[in-house]
């Protein structure tokens, strides 16, 4: 199963339109993982084959987005994968709220955003994924997401920067 996860791309569909279409034939699934869920939204217009999956960032207002949540679960490939935006976590100040809380929901792999800076990285036998943001990179690059590879016996993240 191929995803690709994106956040933070704060009104800036450009890249991730580009982005998704290089990747439509081989893609299972997309996340978004907040501020400006409605990027998703307007990109997956031009892919319905595709499943996608998105949450609230601080950023985002509910009232805006139907029914949308501030975090999920998912299974794929007999692993479970919690996925936030991460403001509520406060990671931009550690990884281990975040990680006790996916280990409490038993998950194998948590995504999040909100910090603007990538990650894939393993905390306490939790994988945990920062796609980085497309528009507003925090670390010096020109901008990223993840691409999240996973099959029955094993799990391969890669950061790509565009």
């Amino acid at each position: 199963m191929k995803i690709l996860v994106f956040s933070d791309t704060h009104g800036d569909v450009s890249e991730m339109s580009h982005i998704v279409s290089a990747n439509r034939y081989d893609t299972d699934l997309i996340i978004h993982l907040g501020d400006h869920l409605k990027d998703l939204q307007s990109v997956m217009l031009d892919y319905p084959m595709i499943a996608s999956l998105g949450v609230l960032g601080n950023c985002d207002f509910a009232s805006m987005y139907n029914g949308a949540k501030l975090e999920g679960t998912f299974t794929a490939e007999n692993r479970k994968i919690f996925y936030t935006h991460g403001h509520k976590y406060n990671v931009k100040y550690g990884h281990e709220y975040i990680v006790s809380n996916a280990k409490f929901n038993g998950a194998d792999i948590v995504l999040y955003g909100h910090s603007h800076v990538p990650l894939c990285q393993e905390y306490g036998g939790v994988l945990v994924i920062n796609p980085g943001s497309l528009s507003c990179p925090r670390d010096g690059s020109r901008g990223t997401y993840a691409v999240l590879k996973i099959n029955v016996s094993s799990v391969k993240c890669d950061i790509k920067e565009i």
